[in-house]
């Protein structure tokens, strides 16, 4: 390939990648006044079908992202997610390395959705998203709070909800897609509220996307793995965080670090 066509190529990639934007951003803007008016009506005035509304909507949303925008307009590569049942009592914990992470997760579930734990910042001034928290009753946490009052919401997610549970312990997104440390006080949370089904989730090939710049220069170019490991069962605490749900934690950063490896292994085959 010569250096003009290489050129060429870029900077096709490139346009490729601000036209999804584009497509995102615009789409974003419409979901947010159909979420906040149609959706919001239909999920209030149909209790009985709340879940089917809501699971429908999010799953829409998820294919403008992944599908239409990524797989479509700007040629990125998207592997097969797995099937993770969309029940109460399941507890999926992911790692964390783009803004595609959240629409990976809720494809898992097929025609469901997960309640995602979601940090307290993004419940204000993002469309859609920030009247998505409310809306879906996603449990808010501040990642600098570590007392018992300030992740009570986590309790009550855990205890009262009828649909599954995702979190990512990292936190943040990592820079090198490689497994960071895990912020653990809100999984030991979870993890004594009740008994689990946990599914450990892990993504690759995602993580230039890591921000918002980086999705614009690097879309194009996206070759998305997902893979999952499990059901674990949970060990039963009663209400007590000991050394059973520490060594638990353990174990499940351990499978996540193995599933995450095997993902960039077959890969190189």
């Amino acid at each position: 390939m010569t250096r003009v066509q290489t050129r060429l190529r870029r900077g096709l990639a490139a346009a490729r990648g601000y036209v999804a934007v584009v497509f995102v951003v615009l789409s974003l803007l419409l979901c947010d006044l159909i979420q906040r008016t149609v959706v919001a009506a239909l999920a209030r005035l149909l209790p009985g079908r709340r879940h089917r509304v809501l699971a429908a909507w999010i799953q829409a949303m998820r294919a403008i992202v992944l599908d239409i925008a990524i797989g479509v307009i700007a040629g990125g590569e998207l592997g097969p997610v797995p099937k993770i049942p969309a029940r109460a009592g399941v507890l999926v914990i992911m790692n964390h390395q783009s803004l595609l992470d959240i629409p990976l997760v809720v494809k898992s579930f097929g025609e469901g959705y997960p309640r995602i734990v979601t940090r307290r910042r993004y419940g204000r001034g993002i469309p859609v998203i920030s009247h998505m928290i409310r809306l879906y009753q996603y449990p808010v946490v501040d990642p600098q709070a570590t007392g018992k009052g300030d992740l009570h919401g986590l309790v009550e997610a855990a205890s009262n909800g009828d649909t599954p549970l995702a979190i990512f312990p990292e936190g943040t997104r990592t820079r090198t897609g490689e497994l960071g440390p895990w912020k653990r006080a809100g999984l030991r949370i979870l993890l004594r509220a009740r008994s689990w089904q946990v599914y450990v989730m892990a993504v690759d090939g995602v993580w230039h996307a890591r921000t918002f710049s980086d999705f614009v220069r690097t879309a194009s170019s996206i070759r998305c793995r997902t893979a999952a490991v499990g059901p674990f069962t949970s060990p039963e605490v009663d209400g007590e965080v000991g050394e059973e749900v520490d060594a638990f934690i353990e174990e499940m950063r351990a499978r996540m670090s193995e599933t995450l490896h095997g993902i960039r292994t077959s890969d190189t085959r």
